[in-house]
């Protein structure tokens, strides 16, 4: 299981930075407008797995605690 932390920590951390660039270009390109385009799309698709794996960060070291009793 310390292999998947690890791994969920360097997904985490390498999809922060692909995030706030797409979310730059949609706050600047989409200034006034109301579109449901690819901007869109892939900010959500990035924000979905940084919030998975944010989750999984914060709730494993609960789970070994309550795994070891």
């Amino acid at each position: 299981m310390r292999k998947f932390s690890v791994l969920c920590r360097k997904i985490h951390r390498y999809l922060t930075i692909p995030f706030v660039v797409l979310t730059l270009l949609v706050m600047v390109f989409t200034k006034g407008m109301v579109v449901n385009n690819l901007f869109f799309r892939w900010q959500r698709i990035f924000m979905l797995a940084l919030a998975f794996t944010g989750v999984v960060m914060f709730g494993y070291p609960y789970y070994l605690k309550w795994k070891k009793k």
